[in-house]
């Protein structure tokens, strides 16, 4: 969960594999689709004011998705109890507060079949500390034979989760700290070489979900496909996570969305630390943006309290915002002078990008 691995997002590439829950900017060509740019251009003003509020929604969908890498922090007690029983059993067991979940595992060729369908069952995760009350339906294809009655999932095999109707509510000291939903989402995560950090990984994934964090992070999000790559290289060595395709977010926190294709685009940092975001996308209201991070962002839901974000605009130009204390300073030429200061993140300027018919759309029940 969030809560047993915040301190770093660039932690992910463990966190992915084996942690939690069982160089350069990345690049990469995006290859999800496209999105509609606007048929008008934008003027400078109006863009850079526009991808402020994309980058923070970008920001807060990575974070969401870095946070609980899509439900397999708070799927952990879930498939330990699927992957607890003997191979080629159904079992279905009392949870603590009275639900029920019936969980299965299976041994097919060289591959482990694992699933869980939960009632309202409330399990303790000893990973966290936290406990965590499922609904729905999750399984699991580990490209490993043998697994059954055995708890965890190895390193350094990949492994396919479909969700379904899936909800997990997660409560550390009677308080909600995380609410994942997941109506439909399939999600494989391979192991990559590794970096100067230890384990790397790539997850591609596919449908909807939500992630909702005690923090303020707030977001509903459609994948069509996206690949995350938790990657680290570099003298120091840093950490970090890689966006490629198609991903559709609506940030609930600050009523914003968009829609987008990542290429190449990196979140860096931490929350203690403040993130970084660097790279490239074509969002559907702007058109094709380059960020880099001037100083990093200190979030606070759904805004940033501190930090400074550069644009290259579809146009060519340069532009800058900087965040201090929930308001922004809009320097739309790139000569370091504000021609605007915009008193909240909740400014209707920010919010252009708004996801209409046939996007995320309504909000995931929680």
């Amino acid at each position: 969960m969030r809560i047993a691995c915040r301190t770093q997002i660039v932690a992910v590439a463990v966190w992915l594999l084996a942690g939690c829950g069982g160089g350069g900017t990345g690049g990469g060509s995006a290859g999800a689709g496209t999105v509609a740019t606007p048929a008008v251009p934008l003027s400078d003003s109006a863009a850079t004011e526009a991808a402020s509020g994309a980058g923070l929604t970008l920001i807060a969908s990575l974070v969401a998705l870095a946070a609980d890498p899509p439900g397999l922090a708070s799927s952990t007690a879930a498939l330990r109890q699927a992957r607890g029983i003997e191979a080629n059993a159904t079992r279905t067991l009392a949870c603590k507060n009275g639900g029920l979940i019936k969980v299965s595992c299976m041994t097919s060729g060289a591959h482990t079949l694992s699933s869980s369908s939960a009632d309202d069952c409330e399990l303790d995760d000893a990973t966290s500390g936290l406990q965590v009350t499922y609904d729905g339906t999750l399984a699991v294809n580990i490209d490993a034979a043998g697994l059954c009655g055995t708890p965890a999932i190895p390193a350094d095999v990949t492994r396919t989760y479909r969700f379904k109707n899936f909800q997990a509510v997660a409560r550390q000291n009677g308080q909600i700290v995380e609410t994942f939903t997941a109506p439909h989402l399939t999600q494989t995560i391979e192991p990559l070489a590794d970096g100067c950090a230890g384990a790397q990984a790539r997850l591609t994934m596919r449908g909807r979900l939500g992630v909702k964090l005690r923090d303020g992070v707030d977001v509903v999000m459609d994948a069509s496909p996206l690949t995350l790559e938790a990657r680290s290289d570099g003298a120091p060595c840093a950490s970090y996570v890689v966006g490629n395709g198609r991903l559709d977010a609506a940030d609930y926190a600050a009523v914003r969305g968009l829609r987008a294709v990542l290429d190449g685009l990196k979140l860096s940092g931490s929350a203690e630390a403040g993130y970084g975001l660097a790279g490239g996308a074509v969002v559907d209201c702007i058109g094709g943006l380059e960020f880099a991070t001037a100083e990093p962002l200190r979030l606070a839901a759904p805004c940033a309290t501190s930090g400074a974000l550069r644009f290259h605009l579809p146009s060519g130009a340069a532009a800058a915002v900087r965040f201090d204390a929930g308001m922004l300073s809009i320097d739309a030429d790139g000569d370091g002078l504000p021609e605007r200061v915009v008193s909240s993140c909740a400014d209707a300027s920010l919010a252009m990008c708004r996801l209409g018919a046939g996007a995320v759309g309504e909000r995931v029940a929680r």
